[in-house]
């Protein structure tokens, strides 16, 4: 029941979205087209898994694609845990930082 209600609310934001973006691309300032692009393209991930999941019983080239995925939606197959050194780590988490204090610095003092 919690797989129906998530994938339910999932696609319904997925087309929110791309339906907002469907809107902006038709006035003449486009500024919001990025943002919206970019929460439906998250919410409709889950949704495109789910679906590839479930074709992949009828059609066998799905079927490839989904044992690629491997871990089936939510993880309910678990997969070997793989080691991540800390400072690969360390440095993913100190870019990521960095690119998101840049975006928001440069909104504020660049005009």
């Amino acid at each position: 029941m919690l797989y129906l209600i998530v994938m339910t609310l999932s696609s319904l934001c997925a087309v929110v979205s791309f339906y907002m973006v469907w809107i902006i691309l038709g006035v003449p300032d486009k500024q919001g087209v990025w943002l919206f692009l970019a929460f439906g393209c998250f919410f409709f991930i889950p949704v495109l898994m789910a679906v590839i999941e479930a074709l992949s019983r009828y059609f066998s080239p799905l079927r490839r694609e989904d044992s690629s995925l491997n871990r089936g939606l939510f993880c309910t197959r678990k997969m070997q845990p793989a080691f991540v050194s800390h400072w690969k780590l360390m440095t993913m988490i100190i870019v990521a930082i960095i690119a998101v204090l840049a975006a928001i610095l440069k909104t504020i003092f660049i005009r």
